[in-house]
C-alpha cells in the first residue's frame, strides 16, 4: 500500500517535469536566434537582428545588367535553415527564372512576375553591389548592405543560434 501511494502521488509531478522538458529545447533554441549579416573574408559579423522561426525577410536589389528591381522573399527556419519561397521582378533578366518547372511557378500579376520556390539555403551569398543597392528588410526596419561594407565585398546572410560555438557552426 505505502509504495503505491507514493507512486500515485508523483504521477503528477513527473507528468509536469516531462512537459517542461519536452517544451524547454523549443523555447530556448528560439530565444537566441539571430539574423546575421557576415563578411567571411575578415570572419567579422557586421550586424545581427533578434528573429524567431517563421520571421519573414526581403532582399531588393536591381539585377547588374537588366535593371529589374528585384524582391526576394525569405523565411527562417532555424539556425542555418532559410527558405526562398518568392522571387518578384518586374522584367525579365538573365538568370531569372522565365517558365515554370517542377521547381518553380511564374505567375504573371499585373505589371510583375512573382516566382514561387521553395529553395533550402544554410546561408545566403552575396557579392554586395556598388549600384545594385541591395536591401534587406527584416522586422520592419531596412538595411542597406553598401551601409555595411564596400562594394564588391562577399557578405552570408544567415540565421545562427548564439548557444551554439561558432567552431563547430561554420567549421568549412
Amino acid at each position: 500500500m505505502q509504495r503505491s501511494r507514493n507512486t500515485i502521488s508523483m504521477r503528477p509531478l513527473w507528468i509536469i517535469l516531462s512537459i517542461l522538458f519536452i517544451l524547454t529545447p523549443a523555447y530556448a533554441g528560439n530565444s537566441h536566434l539571430y539574423l546575421q549579416i557576415y563578411q567571411p573574408e575578415r570572419e567579422e559579423i557586421l550586424l545581427k537582428v533578434p528573429v524567431s522561426v517563421g520571421d519573414r525577410f526581403q532582399l531588393r536589389y536591381t539585377h547588374s545588367s537588366d535593371l529589374t528591381p528585384i524582391v526576394d522573399h525569405f523565411v527562417i527556419v532555424g539556425p542555418d535553415k532559410i527558405i526562398l519561397e518568392e522571387e518578384e521582378f518586374l522584367w525579365y533578366g538573365s538568370g531569372l527564372e522565365f517558365q515554370s518547372t517542377e521547381n518553380a511557378r511564374v505567375i504573371l500579376d499585373g505589371h510583375r512576375t512573382r516566382v514561387l520556390l521553395n529553395r533550402h539555403f544554410t546561408y545566403i551569398p552575396i557579392r554586395v553591389g556598388r549600384v545594385a543597392g541591395h536591401l534587406v528588410k527584416i522586422n520592419n526596419r531596412s538595411i542597406p548592405l553598401l551601409s555595411l561594407t564596400g562594394g564588391g565585398e562577399p557578405v552570408w546572410i544567415r540565421i545562427v543560434n548564439d548557444n551554439v560555438p561558432e567552431q563547430k557552426r561554420w567549421n568549412r
